[in-house]
């Protein structure tokens, strides 16, 4: 017999009663279970949040090893709350947070936001664009930081126009062929080139194959891809992740929890332990198999690449 999954519920009046810190303090002690209405509520107040959002993003308790489950998923409810703000100010400690991510490879904090970065920025760019180049050119910054910092870059010159995001790609471009940068930065903008594929480009993605900056072992995408990237047209990846806030809806919560109690059924069935005995419910997810590749076949069975399937999912 399954066990009933109960989720936190509280009603507009409950939370309008609640001071700011009190709001605040829901994200922590909610975890992973956080629901809509209290994001909402966090969303609704703007700037007389920011302060505190700024400020937990800003405490380097919460970024370190030895900080709670609760004080990790506070900084992701944080970072989402600050990304559907409209106000120009909310990108700033947008900014500080993603220069971060990465900085530790166990933390598995930069796969939750992977994908969702252009999103967090939207209607915000012109505050940070600047910051963001820098960031993107800063070779002492992760890989990790400095893709997603060029993502939204070229996300803003999407917004701008043809002109503007032309220019940008042979940029990008640039970046790729760059031989004194780092590979795995290179080979993920090439990886971005494909996202927006043209035939001027075409030779220099199918050298950076021939010269392995693209991994043969891992690769973010091979010849074929390039013919089919280019017979397809613009799929940029973070069109599929352009609604971080799907991530409290209430059958996704219940999803997260099934999927905690699971692992904790496999890793404690071969010692018997009881499941209230084994990790909580909403420990922080690591990945126990290789991350799937986006040309990879996807994992759900349906024979399509993971990118066409269930990549944004």
């Amino acid at each position: 017999m399954e066990r009933e999954i109960r989720l936190p519920n509280y009603s507009p009046e409950r939370l309008q009663a609640m001071s700011n810190q009190e709001l605040l303090g829901l994200l922590t002690a909610l975890e992973d279970r956080v629901p809509r209405e209290v994001v909402d509520e966090n969303v609704a107040r703007g700037e007389a949040m920011l302060p505190l959002l700024e400020n937990y993003l800003a405490d380097e308790a919460n970024w370190s090893n030895t900080a709670s489950s609760g004080q990790w998923w506070g900084l992701l409810h944080c970072v989402f709350i600050l990304g559907a703000m409209e106000t120009p100010r909310a990108a700033k400690p947008l900014l500080e947070a993603l220069s971060r991510m990465g900085e530790n490879e166990n933390d598995p904090a930069w796969e939750w936001f992977s994908g969702y970065w252009p999103a967090l920025f939207r209607g915000k760019f012109a505050a940070v664009l600047p910051e963001l180049e820098h960031l993107m050119q800063d070779r002492t910054k992760t890989w990790f930081t400095r893709i997603h910092a060029l993502y939204c870059i070229t996300a803003a010159a999407q917004e701008q126009g043809t002109k503007a995001l032309e220019q940008n790609l042979d940029r990008v471009a640039a970046l790729a062929a760059d031989r004194s940068d780092d590979n795995i930065f290179r080979a993920s903008a090439a990886s971005l080139l494909l996202s927006f594929p043209r035939a001027r480009h075409q030779d220099l993605l199918e050298e950076l194959i021939r010269t392995q900056v693209v991994d043969p072992d891992f690769p973010e995408f091979n010849l074929n891809d390039i013919k089919e990237a280019l017979a397809e047209g613009d799929q940029p990846e973070w069109e599929q992740f352009n609604n971080p806030l799907s991530f409290y809806d209430a059958e996704e919560i219940r999803k997260r929890q099934e999927r905690w109690e699971e692992e904790a059924l496999e890793e404690n069935e071969d010692w018997n332990v009881p499941l209230s005995e084994s990790r909580t419910s909403s420990t922080i997810y690591m990945r126990t198999t290789p991350k799937v590749g986006r040309n990879d076949p996807c994992p759900c069975g349906s024979g399509k690449k993971y990118k066409k399937c269930c990549l944004g999912k």
